[in-house]
């Protein structure tokens, strides 16, 4: 499923759409004229958009599946049902519930930690807040681990792997190079607050941190 903001995959939907809203009321005529190849591409981008958008298992996806089951010796039959689906999608996205349960109650603990540092560090306790900010984004990079199917133990030993590793997964699938370098950088603060280093950073670095970490969580919620 697709990390991208919900704007941005509204946008996406709306780009597929558009090929099958100019032809629609052709091919809506039994003895439509609109070419095997056209309607074989359309469906393709429709599947691939849904595939992008929603997550395995999702109610959208089933749906997709026994709409392919229903029309498989038909292509052009299937295409309405597909853009139904679709829209269905885009409407959600907008509404903003898409998000699971599960993903509420991360999104509510992780921002209780956060809002605990921030009091932290306004009481001047910065490597405390730090070490708090850091530990929630290695949290929060777990649960994009688990959403992304990234292992976050060893195979062999089953110990947890260091956030680095898993940051660095991530850089792959789940976010862009400018990124993995800043979650980088905030782990390394971490690890100086959590041994003790604590005169290689100040308080003003440890709010950016929290602000930027809270940021990053809004954007790729887990």
């Amino acid at each position: 499923m697709t990390s991208l903001s919900p704007q941005a995959v509204i946008a996406q939907i709306d780009d597929v759409l558009k090929p099958y809203i100019a032809i629609e009321p052709r091919l809506q005529r039994p003895d439509h004229d609109i070419a095997d190849h056209t309607v074989s591409e359309l469906l393709t981008s429709m599947l691939a958009c849904i595939e992008r958008t929603t997550r395995e298992g999702s109610a959208y996806r089933v749906q997709a599946r026994k709409v392919q089951g229903m029309h498989a010796h038909i292509l052009s039959g299937m295409v309405a049902p597909m853009a139904g689906i679709l829209r269905a999608v885009r409407d959600d996205y907008k509404a903003d519930r898409l998000r699971s349960v599960e993903e509420l109650i991360h999104a509510d603990v992780f921002s209780d930690f956060v809002e605990m540092a921030r009091h932290l560090v306004s009481e001047s306790y910065k490597d405390a807040a730090a070490v708090i900010v850091g530990s929630t984004l290695e949290g929060h990079l777990r649960q994009l681990c688990a959403r992304h199917g990234i292992a976050t133990s060893d195979s062999t030993t089953g110990q947890p792997l260091k956030a680095d590793r898993l940051n660095g997964e991530l850089g792959k699938v789940a976010y862009d190079k400018n990124n993995q370098k800043q979650i980088t950088a905030w782990l390394g603060l971490r690890n100086e607050a959590a041994h003790g280093h604590y005169e290689n950073y100040v308080k003003e670095q440890v709010a950016l941190m929290i602000d930027g970490i809270a940021d990053f969580m809004r954007r790729y919620p887990a």
